[in-house]
Order: C-alpha cells, then structure tokens, then sequence
C-alpha cells in the first residue's frame, strides 16, 4: 500500500485514505498530496476526517460498507473546505478488503463541477433569450431527417409536443405549397457552402387552420468525417404581425402613390382651365364672352379649392387638430345650403333631385352646421356625379325624439350605377376609389367619403350604406342632436366703417393681393394707394399723407420688417399705424411685429368682416382716442390672459364714464351657462368666477343670443333683465346695464357689460359705439380657447 501512496503522490488530483477502523473514522494513513490537493501545503489538523467528511456522509459510508463488502462502493460528489481555504469538490470511491480496512480514493472534480456550473448557467441564459425573443428551436439530421423541435417551435402552430413525429414532415407539411420550393433551394444552398447559413421566411399552417409567417434561420454545426451535415441547428420566428404590417404598408403606400398621382391630375385640370380661360378672357372684346369665361374660372377654382379643402380636412383629422361646434342652427338651412348649389348640375344631367325634410324635426337644433352640410354636400354630390338618369332625393327623418335630444337620419338614395361588392370594403378608405376607371370618368381625389366617416364618427354619428351595382345606393347618416330652446338664429350684423375718404397705403408685392384689398377697403370710402416693397413705402411716406398702413412682411428690396423698423425711427412716420397683413401668426411672429412698433395684424387670407373690424379699431378720425394703444396691448402674446381682461376692464372704464363697473363674460360650447372672467367694480377691485346658468335666467340667454346689444338704462323693472332682482341687482345694487354679445365667425362667444352701481343712467350712442369697439378688438384677438 505504501507504493500505492508513492503513485498517488505523483497525481495532482487524486489522493487516497486508509482506515484504521471498520466505522472509517479513524484515519491510519494518507497519501502524500493530501495536504497539496486539501490544504495547498499547509499542516493538516489531528482530525483530517472532519475535513473529509461530515457526520451524515460518514454514516452514509458505514451503510454502504455493510451492505457492500465486497464491491466498490461509489459516494457522491462533495464539497470540502478548511478555514478560508476555497471548496474542493471530491468524488470519493471505497474499496473493501476481506483482510484489511477500507481505503478511499478522492479524487478532485473541482473544475468539473465548475465547467458543469458554467454549462448550467449558459443553458438558463439561452433559455431565458428563448423565451425572451420567442424563438421556436430545431435541430435537424439531414442524413436521418431525424428532427427535434422544442416546446416554443410547436406552440408557435398551435401544436403541442406530443403532436410532432419528430421528423422532417413535422415541418415540411406544413409549409405552403407556393414557399416549399424556395425552402428547400435556401437549404441546399447552404449545406453546398454557397451561403454561410440558411434563411428562409415562409408560411406555415397553424392548427387554426390560418397561415404564419415563419423566419426560418439554421446553420451546419456539425459533419461527418466525409463532409457531409449530419446536424443542421436553427430557429423559428413567429413573424406573422410583422409581416402583415409590411403588406398592409405596401398596400397603403400603393394606395397613396396612386391618390397622389390622381391629385396631381385632379390639380391640374382645374388649373389648366383657369389660366387658359384667363388668357381668352383678357382675349375677349364682347361682355357675353368674357363673363362666361368668367363664370368658367370661378366653377375652376371652386373645384380647385375643394380638393385643397379635402386634403387640409383631411390632415386635420388624422393630426386630431380638428375642432367639432356645437351651436345653434335651422335643419332646414342646412338642406337648402345643400340641395341649392347642386340643382343646377342636377338639371344639367336631367336628373331629379329633391329633398324631404321630416314635420316632426326640431326647427332649431344644436350641432355643427357645417360639418353636417360637408357630409350631406359630399352624400349628394357624389349621388349626382354616378347618377346618369333617374333621381336623388335627400331624405330627413326623426328615428327618437326626447325632451332635450332627436336622433335623426339623412339619407341619400340614388338610382346610378351603383357600387361592385369587390370595392364596397374599401370605400371608405382614404385614398381609394371604387376603381381607376372611377377616377378617370369621374374625378375626385378618393378622400371624401373617408373625411364624411370620420367627421361623423367625431359627432358620435354613423355613416353607412347600401348598394348593388347597377341598381343604385342609398347612403344612410345617423346623428343626435341636442334640441334647442331659440326660435331663431342669432346673427351679428355690423354696419360698414366710412373710413371719410382716410388715406389708405397698402405695401404688398402680389398682384392678385393688391387688388382683393383695394377693392375690400373701396367698401370703406377711402383714398387707397399701392407700393409693392418696403423701399417704395418709406419713400411714399416721406411725400405724402398717410392715415393707415397695411404692411406685407415679405416683400423683395426691402421686406415690411425693416420698412417698419425705418418708419418708427422718423419723427414725421412715427405716429401712423401699421398693420401687419401676412399669414406668418405665430406667436414669435406677433412678438416681433409688436416689438418693432406695428399696432395689429390681420391674417391672410381674410374676408370682408374681419377687415371691417379691424377698421373699426384703426379707423384715422376714431372718436376713442387710446383704442389703437389698447389694440396693441391686447395683441401682444407677451401678456398674460389676466393682464389682457384686466386691460380691457380699464379701458371700458375710460372710453364709458357712466359704467362704474365692468365685467367679461364667456358662454360654455353649449349655451347653458355663461361664466364671468373678470370684474372690475365701482372700488377698482377685481374678481371672478360667477356663473350664470340658462336654466336660472332662460328670457335672458334667449335675448342675449338673439341680440347684439341690450340697452336696459333701468334694469330693475326691464322685461328681460328684472328677473335678476333678488339674484344679482338688489345684492350688487344695479340699477342700469348695457350688455353687448361678441362673435367669432358669427358664433356667440361672450358677452360685455357695463353697469351703473348706486343710480340709474341712460346710456349715450358714444357708449354704445365704444362698447361694439371694444368688442371687436376682443373679437379679433382673442379666441374660445385663448380666453377659456
């Protein structure tokens, strides 16, 4: 035994023990590398057996003693630490002699265990990144077709484990017909060396009876001594949202190269008639001949400026930027607005069009009048443009009626040419129409019916339809609407400003702008001149009297920014107001044409209203000195809301003497309540925050969104007003009102008023006339959202 020490000793990992006793717990001796292999050299301590072993291995050595006397008795891996010493992990195995004592051989598996922890480890990451990216595995014999999938690879088509054969038709009938081909070309491509791994992205059958789009990706790793695979690994990726996503891209980029190629034509035919019918009109000597070219160029830019309505509309929506009203209108208006323009085409065609309008529909409704009118124009335009012969009647009837609310359904019937049930689960999609020949025969740009569905689905309405090709359509629009209380419409009229013959300059550069702004202000009695630069206006200026400046901000030579600039350092220049005329508004752009002394702007392009109530406000002889100085302050987006509403309060307070107290004023979108912003007092004291509710005070709200101004010099015994006595006259002691109610687009926004605290007071027609200034200047520059 002692040679048998000597060998061992020459093993670094292997080291051996003889018992003295039969239990083996008494060591009688140890080979030489004991210490080496245990204790790197160290002195081993008296009892090198509880470094062995602890108590429950060495009863489980005696067990196994007994019960094999005469066999090799394995004991399972341990781990064995001394002191600070590292664990040494031993595999120990006995040998019994008849005539001696046992002896244990250790042998030291340390870096076995580790590679074996180190192996371990790897398998749970790559089973953590298998489930993490849901990759299906495979691993494949090509010599055998022997495959073996995992549980991933089979739950990708519905399958379980227990399902597969675990042979290449598991995955090859599966496959579609169409893609095996490809397949198998890929795979052979690699395992000829022509490509450095495999990749193939195929459909294959789930147990639902649908197709998958699988990534199939493998590689060779393994071959046999005569170059041939004989074991192909790889995964499979469920790629089917993905794929799916791609097509339906393709598709909608398909759709819109050809909306765009089909814009591009719809563009350039109206334009195409507009400016030759312009070259024949100039060429014209008889009146009959030029109007017609005329009317011609005016139902050509109608067309054109559709077609850009459609697209903005349609960019609206999609970026949520478009706003839905929910004001008052008259039902019957809104057809008439309809049927109206579309008669004379229906009579053109010799097509019937008409329209029928339910007894049972509210005379006054809330909603928006012109998003309805938009669905209904486009309902009825589209029914003329298919209908050859026969009719197109529009139909309104009241499917529920409630105290507060009706439901109503429009309904355009047709008997043109109808619509193939291959396009019908498209039509209302963006960009499509029912074919290229539809858009060739019939034009259009594709979006409209897309705009009508998601403006009605934006008033929680529904657009639907039905129809046979050949046999016409019926197009059904469901809606509910809010009933109102108002027998009729409130309308703002304002009456044209004389501007007295007042010197007007207008700095513009663009001939068609030139003369849409003469001709608007020609309204105005005044004495207009034109400059086309910034230069040309200085130069005019230092010559001539000037009232008002209208400047364009781009302009060649010099541009309206630093024309203002030069005007504002001359002394003679420096009192006349500017205003700025462009479509650059935002707020860094109004910062700066105040900042360079303009006193306003108006934004292009803009109609006769808006210019009418600017003059109001700039008016050279306006009998309220300090508005143009008040203009600018409300105009300036440097100031907050607060300070703005404070301002106006103030200036109430100059321009009408008798109103000792001021308050703003705004509606809610539905015109049951109005809320106060800002109050200034008879003690120049501010505050806010009071409502008012229609249901409290209902003759009022129904004069206030009836009229423009009311003039209730003795408020407490007024018919309209008294009914605020115990409520609002008697605690803030009232005695006289004057009230005026501001528009925007002639939509009810708020209201102003004006109150005598201690006594009554007639109101003068100065008062009345400040108070519609003031108003403008609200109008103008404020908006719902701005003061909400």
């Amino acid at each position: 035994m002692e040679h048998t020490y000597n060998l061992l000793s020459l093993t670094s990992h292997i080291f051996s023990i003889k018992w003295q006793n039969e239990d083996c717990t008494i060591i009688s001796n140890a080979s030489d590398n004991t210490r080496q292999i245990l204790l790197t050299g160290s002195e081993l301590p008296d009892d090198i057996t509880t470094l062995i072993v602890d108590q429950q291995i060495i009863k489980q050595r005696q067990q196994l003693i007994q019960k094999n006397k005469a066999n090799v008795i394995h004991i399972p891996v341990y781990g064995v630490k001394y002191l600070n010493q590292p664990t040494t992990f031993l595999r120990e195995e006995i040998i019994i002699q008849p005539s001696d004592h046992a002896i244990s051989f250790f042998t030291d598996v340390t870096e076995l265990v580790k590679q074996r922890e180190i192996t371990k480890k790897s398998q749970q990451r790559l089973a953590l990144v298998l489930e993490g990216t849901r990759l299906g595995m495979w691993d494949w014999n090509p010599q055998t077709n022997e495959v073996t999938f995992d549980d991933r690879w089979a739950e990708m088509l519905g399958l379980k484990l227990a399902d597969l054969t675990q042979t290449l038709a598991d995955w090859q009938d599966r496959v579609h017909p169409e893609d095996i081909e490809d397949c198998f070309a890929d795979i052979t491509a690699h395992i000829d060396g022509k490509t450095s791994f495999y990749e193939n992205l195929h459909r294959m059958r789930h147990s639902d009876g649908e197709w998958r789009y699988i990534l199939d990706r493998g590689k060779v790793v393994e071959k046999d001594d005569h170059g041939k695979p004989i074991r192909f690994t790889g995964t499979h990726t469920d790629v089917t949202a993905l794929k799916m996503a791609e097509l339906q891209a393709k598709s909608a980029l398909s759709a819109r190269s050809r909306f765009f190629a089909n814009m591009s034509h719809e563009l350039r035919t109206p334009l195409h008639g507009i400016l030759n019918l312009a070259e024949f009109g100039l060429a014209e000597t008889h009146c009959d001949e030029k109007d017609q070219a005329l009317k011609s160029i005016l139902s050509s830019t109608n067309i054109l400026a559709n077609i850009v309505n459609d697209v903005l509309d349609f960019s609206k929506i999609e970026a949520g930027k478009l706003e839905i009203e929910h004001i008052e209108f008259e039902l019957a208006n809104v057809i008439t607005s309809v049927i109206k323009p579309l008669s004379q085409i229906a009579q053109s065609k010799g097509v019937n069009l008409v329209s029928h309008i339910d007894d049972q529909v509210a005379k006054v409704l809330k909603g928006d009048p012109v998003r309805v009118i938009q669905i209904l124009n486009n309902l009825c335009a589209n029914a003329l443009k298919f209908t050859d012969k026969g009719s197109v009647q529009l139909s309104v009837n009241v499917l529920e009626t409630t105290d507060t609310c009706q439901h109503i359904q429009f309904e355009v019937i047709d008997t043109g040419i109808g619509i193939d049930t291959k396009i019908q689960p498209n039509l209302f999609k963006a960009f499509h129409q029912a074919d290229a020949s539809t858009s060739r025969k019939y034009g259009g740009t594709g979006l409209g019916l897309s705009i009508c569905v998601k403006l009605s689905e934006m008033m929680a309405g529904k657009l639907d339809f039905i129809s046979e090709k050949g046999q016409g359509t019926t197009f059904t629009y469901q809606q509910k609407f809010t009933v109102s209380g108002l027998s009729e419409i409130a309308k703002t009229h304002h009456e044209t400003v004389n501007l007295q013959q007042a010197n007007i300059l207008i700095a513009e550069d663009n001939r068609v702008n030139q003369t849409i702004v003469t001709k608007m202000l020609s309204a105005h009695n005044v004495n207009a001149t034109v400059v086309e630069n910034g230069q040309e206006c200085i130069d005019y200026c230092r010559e001539n009297i000037v009232d008002l400046i209208f400047m364009d901000i781009q302009m060649p030579v010099m541009d309206g920014i630093e024309a203002t600039k030069l005007l504002r350092s001359s002394k003679a220049s420096s009192h006349i107001p500017i205003i700025a005329m462009t479509a650059n508004t935002m707020k860094e752009d109004i910062e700066q044409y105040l900042a360079i002394g303009m006193n306003g702007y108006i934004t292009k392009p803009f109609n006769r209203a808006k210019l009418n109530s600017l003059l109001t406000i700039y008016a050279p002889q306006h009998e309220h000195p300090g508005i143009n100085n008040l203009a600018v302050r409300i105009s300036d987006p440097t100031i907050n809301n607060e300070e703005k509403l404070q301002t106006i309060c103030q200036a109430l307070k100059q321009l009408i003497p008798q109103a000792n107290r001021i308050s703003l004023w705004i509606f809610n979108q539905e015109y049951t309540q109005i809320q106060c912003l800002q109050c200034l007092d008879h003690n120049n004291e501010y505050s806010n925050g009071l409502v008012l509710k229609a249901a409290d005070f209902p003759r009022y709200f129904k004069y206030i969104l009836k009229n423009e101004v009311l003039d209730a010099s003795h408020a407490r015994e007024n018919p309209v007003t008294k009914c605020f006595n115990e409520s609002y006259f008697e605690p803030f002691k009232i005695f006289s009102l004057l009230d005026y109610i501001f528009s925007i687009d002639e939509k009810p926004l708020g209201v102003i008023c004006c109150e005598n605290v201690g006594s009554q007071v007639n109101w003068t027609e100065s008062d009345k006339s400040a108070l519609i200034t003031v108003a403008n200047i609200t109008t103008l520059f404020f908006s719902r959202d701005i003061i909400g």
